[in-house]
């Protein structure tokens, strides 16, 4: 299958064996199935963009965007690593640019430490349904599929 995101296949594919590899060692990530799926999502199609947070000087919290197109080689590391990401700022009225920014988080992509946690303890059997209700990134719902055809996953309307 081609590589949509222009040559970042490889890159993520080894950036996602270590974030299991972490998860592994942080016991979030206990089965093979599990792992089968961390390994196969592709979480960065599902986090096309989001927030770093930093302490401002005056104890008040700043927010940086960090995007494919502002700096691909970043994002992508960061999309793998076992952390929750800020993807809303003020329910969507505040622009991303590439300036700090104060604001209220009202989304975000949670923990894959947590994720994948819920998801080993939910225990769920081969070829189960499971209502996954959410309003983030879709990379639970992602997972709970397997990874199955990672290439065809698509951002909802709501999240372009």
């Amino acid at each position: 299958m081609p590589d949509p995101l222009g040559g970042t296949d490889e890159t993520a594919h080894r950036l996602r064996a270590r974030l299991a590899e972490a998860l592994t060692h942080d016991c979030s990530l206990r089965s093979p199935q599990w792992r089968d799926a961390v390994l196969a999502v592709p979480r960065h199609v599902l986090l096309p963009a989001f927030y770093t947070a930093e302490d401002g000087p005056d104890g008040i919290t700043r927010y940086t965007a960090v995007s494919q197109e502002a700096d691909p080689k970043r994002w992508l590391r960061l999309v793998y690593e076992n952390t929750t990401w800020v993807t809303q700022l003020d329910h969507g009225t505040a622009p991303p640019n590439e300036d700090p920014s104060i604001g209220t988080p009202t989304s975000s992509s949670t923990l894959p430490g947590v994720v994948v946690r819920m998801l080993e303890d939910l225990d769920v059997p081969d070829r189960a349904n499971v209502l996954e209700v959410g309003t983030g990134t879709g990379y639970s719902t992602a997972l709970l599929c397997g990874g199955r055809q990672p290439g065809r996953l698509r951002l909802p309307e709501t999240a372009r």
